[in-house]
């Protein structure tokens, strides 16, 4: 199995991590909490760089099930990763959100940048 590129910010209150195999198309994803500006700078700048680099077609899985819903920065943030999703190959793109706020937010975001064809919604239940 190929090594694993990682990365992180923030704290336990907000923050996020980038996981990805050196070699490959997967991305794991992982934000929590409420993201101060900092951590939404850090996540804008950093999350659509990762995802450039995984090979096409990319295989993405935000697991968003401990995040709060963002405020603007936030917001932006998570923007500029569904944005670059839109110019990128993508073969699956899977968010795992618990908190119906957040999911809406995500939806919202995602269809005003067009991505709402991409973003596919796992609620971790049966619906």
């Amino acid at each position: 199995m190929p090594a694993q590129a990682q990365s992180s910010f923030g704290t336990a209150a907000g923050g996020f991590r980038l996981a990805s195999p050196s070699t490959g198309n997967a991305l794991l994803i992982e934000v929590w909490g409420y993201w101060d500006a900092e951590t939404a700078k850090a996540f804008a700048e950093e999350a659509p760089i990762v995802s450039r680099r995984a090979a096409a077609p990319l295989n993405l899985v935000l697991e968003a099930s401990q995040l709060k819903p963002q405020g603007v920065k936030g917001q932006a943030a998570l923007r500029a990763l569904l944005e670059c999703l839109t110019k990128l190959s993508v073969s699956r793109a899977v968010a795992r959100v618990s908190n119906i706020l957040t999911r809406m937010q995500l939806t919202r975001i995602a269809a005003e940048c067009g991505a709402s064809q991409l973003l596919h919604f796992d609620t971790g239940r049966d619906e």
